[in-house]
């Protein structure tokens, strides 16, 4: 949903995809961004690149929601490349093709930008703004009690972003988890004219919803995420000093906020503390239903 929006959105240039581990593993995310982006077949096609490995990364079985392909076992068909760019390297070769032109929407792990800066050590420089969906400000989880996915499954990367030069803005559960996707959403979806994979994907999620979480409506932290990254005045921002937990047994991929009085870690991102859900919810319906 949320490639689909990003693709239909009007005024942005994308200038590609690139595929992370995390519900799935590499080969299948990057095959599925493939097809994805295919099937969409926008005007302009971005560039996609593969996912590696992450380093640091544990197993994660989220299929009891999103199917053994991740994408609702829609069995999304599309031609796969032959020849694939990592996507660490695809992002440096745009980041030097553009200087200070390029903004980055993370909705999956960091695991890309970890690499990214391992690469190359200046690059952060390049980039004009890091847009990170993820994290907690409340300390409120959904993969642990205290942990987001996308930090809890390679928190080590999530760190070095976090404790990098890089200007970024985090976008954190606590707020996409506020905009909630009922039937109402789901009537909308079906009589759309958007592809109809989506369609049976999103069926998918609202029965998996129903069925393992006796949950009616469904929640869409990506797809929220990048409408408000797309739309920066719905959200009202703060600055904030922010570290990712690493380790420890139940407390992986925490995030952690020095919010005292006199705080003695320095500010290093911009934090997301409101949001115009109720805009996000329209605008994402309006790019769904004209891609």
């Amino acid at each position: 949903m949320a490639i689909c929006a990003a693709l239909s959105a009007s005024g942005n240039d994308v200038l590609a995809v690139t595929a992370v581990e995390g519900c799935v593993d590499a080969e299948r995310v990057t095959a599925n961004v493939e097809c994805i982006v295919e099937n969409i077949d926008p005007k302009k096609i971005p560039r996609t690149g593969a996912a590696v490995a992450a380093d640091h990364a544990i197993a994660v079985d989220t299929r009891f929601l999103h199917g053994d392909d991740g994408l609702g076992n829609v069995e999304l068909k599309g031609s796969t490349f032959l020849h694939r760019v990592p996507s660490d390297k695809l992002i440096v070769d745009l980041l030097r093709k553009h200087p200070s032109e390029v903004s980055i929407i993370c909705l999956g792990p960091l695991t890309n930008i970890a690499r990214v800066l391992k690469l190359e050590p200046n690059v952060a420089t390049l980039i004009d703004q890091l847009v990170i969906v993820g994290g907690s400000l409340d300390g409120i989880g959904n993969i642990t009690p205290a942990a987001e996915f996308n930090m809890y499954f390679d928190p080590v990367s999530a760190r070095e972003v976090f404790q990098s030069a890089i200007t970024k803005t985090l976008i954190p559960l606590n707020l996409t988890r506020q905009v909630d996707f009922g039937f109402e959403f789901y009537n909308q979806i079906s009589t759309a004219s958007c592809p109809d994979f989506l369609k049976a994907s999103i069926q998918h999620f609202f029965q998996s919803f129903r069925r393992q979480l006796g949950l009616e409506s469904i929640q869409l932290h990506d797809a929220v995420g990048l409408v408000a990254a797309l739309n920066p005045r719905l959200l009202s921002t703060s600055e904030f000093s922010g570290d990712v937990e690493p380790g420890g047994e139940i407390t992986r991929g925490v995030t952690v906020f020095d919010q005292r009085p006199h705080r003695e870690w320095q500010s290093n991102m911009s934090v997301a503390v409101e949001m115009d859900t109720q805009q996000v919810y329209e605008e994402l319906i309006e790019l769904i239903c004209s891609s």
